[in-house]
């Protein structure tokens, strides 16, 4: 690595449009020798296809997440629900950084859509692994999407995620 995964997106119609709108954008991860354990998960994810289908449902003040909610029983048939541990990198977490975030034993990747600093004013993040490299204006575009307490009014969905 680093490697590069383009996301194929479907944002349904919206009231000025008849017709549900394709969008893409373009992840470079970490190299290797950074995150190897992060990569690993992330990369047989995208090679089992595991994320086609799965949603971007939230919207947090600083952060897009994508979740498996509705394919949890492949992620866990292939064993690949949760990284087993945390690995700290020099990767920032910075606005358009992606990386895993796990609650309750489902799988989500986030995207952070402005700068973020903990407690501590500590901007890394423990579990960035990427960066959205090309297409940020569609990271813009659905962060931009109406949402209420957190998720978002329309259903976004991931229709392609493939290793370019």
């Amino acid at each position: 690595g680093p490697y590069k995964i383009e996301f194929e997106i479907e944002i349904p119609h919206q009231e000025e449009v008849n017709s549900p709108s394709v969008w893409y954008f373009t992840v470079e991860t970490a190299p290797v020798d950074k995150m190897p354990h992060s990569l690993n998960i992330f990369l047989q994810q995208i090679e089992l296809k595991l994320w086609v289908g799965c949603t971007i449902p939230i919207n947090s003040d600083h952060k897009l997440f994508a979740n498996s909610r509705n394919k949890l029983e492949d992620f866990q048939d292939a064993m690949l629900t949760s990284v087993t541990f945390r690995e700290r990198s020099d990767y920032p977490s910075e606005a358009y950084s992606i990386g895993f975030h796990e609650m309750n034993g489902l799988p989500e990747i986030y995207i952070n859509t402005k700068i973020y600093q903990n407690a501590q004013g500590d901007n890394k993040y423990h579990s960035a692994f990427g960066k959205v490299f090309h297409g940020r204006d569609v990271i813009d575009k659905v962060a931009s999407l109406p949402a209420s307490s957190g998720q978002l009014q329309t259903e976004v969905i991931i229709k392609r995620a493939y290793l370019i």
